[in-house]
């Protein structure tokens, strides 16, 4: 494979989680306090998500403590696969969208390049609850569309070998037309994530000063 192929590969694991594993996740997020979802602009800012983001979204660094082995292991998983390591992601969120909910075409790199861990390198998401229809996730340029199945992982690389964000790599969540998506996502760092709390908390307040 190519650096270009690479740089552009979009990874599709099909029973990553169990439906127990799913329903766990999924318990967790009927005693959660849900917020509307908010979208990252490029000054770092994070902002509603009006027209663009319709779903809800529940994160924090709270999220993990309420399932501490499963996260553990998926982590687990995932430094297997893709060896990924646990410290260079963000907080897990769960994300769900209902009827009509979805997320237009973005890039999920270009606002924390400046991050005192870097920028997002690569995206891991997991599907913990599947539609009836529609709620697939669809990368235009590479044409390239993945059903949202029940356990399903999809891991892409949000930047080029350079560096640079991939432009190839804009995708939407497409609008779920029956019943309701629940995704689990987090985003792996150039840097160490958790080494960058204090960073981060000084870096959005900059930001939000700066706006």
């Amino acid at each position: 494979m190519s650096e270009f192929e690479a740089a552009n590969a979009v990874t599709v694991v099909d029973a990553f989680l169990m439906r127990d594993a799913c329903d766990a996740m999924l318990a967790i997020g009927d005693a959660g306090d849900w917020e509307q979802s908010t979208v990252a602009r490029r000054d770092g800012t994070m902002v509603g998500g009006g027209r663009a983001r319709r779903s809800q979204s529940l994160c924090g660094p709270d999220l993990r403590t309420r399932a501490p082995d499963q996260f553990e292991a998926i982590e687990a998983e995932l430094a297997a696969l893709f060896s990924i390591v646990a410290s260079h992601l963000e907080p897990w969120q769960l994300t769900r969208y209902r009827r009509g909910d979805g997320f237009d075409y973005h890039l999920d790199c270009g606002a924390h390049g400046d991050h005192p861990a870097g920028e997002r390198r690569r995206t891991i998401l997991i599907v913990i609850e599947e539609p009836q229809a529609g709620g697939a996730t669809h990368f235009r340029a590479l044409g390239k569309r993945v059903s949202p199945r029940r356990g399903r992982l999809i891991v892409w690389n949000n930047l080029l070998p350079t560096g640079h964000c991939n432009h190839a790599m804009i995708h939407a969540g497409r609008p779920v037309w029956r019943g309701r998506k629940t995704i689990l996502t987090t985003f792996e760092h150039e840097l160490p994530y958790c080494e960058a709390d204090r960073g981060d908390a000084e870096w959005q307040s900059q930001r939000m000063t700066s706006s």
